[in-house]
């Protein structure tokens, strides 16, 4: 039953239409869908297992240098500049949320975002 669960959530998660990247509490990359692919250049066998920071880079315009996303407290629809894997910049509107467990500890650390809006 916990492989047809895990397949169900999987197929669920690769259908939502934000980009969506999904770690573990030391930031590793344990899952994320096409969308994210697309939009940071990193396919699945080169993202998963990597820090996040590494894959959803965030581009200071300003100084031209990366930031590192604070994933200690949640974000709310966010405007971000982030850095693709070649090197191109995209804008990106951006939610990040914790994940706990039925006791409040955080066992996981969802970020979404898009590249359209308004």
């Amino acid at each position: 039953m916990e492989k047809t669960n895990d397949q169900w959530i999987s197929a669920l998660l690769k259908s939502i239409n934000k980009a969506l990247i999904v770690t573990d509490t030391d930031g590793r990359i344990k899952f994320r869908n096409n969308i994210a692919e697309d939009v940071t250049g990193w396919i699945h066998e080169d993202a998963v297992n990597n820090k996040l920071e590494g894959v959803f880079r965030i581009h200071d315009r300003e100084s031209s240098t990366l930031k590192k996303l604070k994933v200690s407290s949640s974000v709310s629809s966010e405007e971000l500049t982030i850095l693709a894997k070649n090197g191109t910049v995209v804008t990106v509107k951006a939610n990040l949320n914790h994940i706990k467990d039925k006791d409040g500890k955080v066992n996981a650390i969802a970020l979404n975002f898009v590249t359209n809006f308004e």
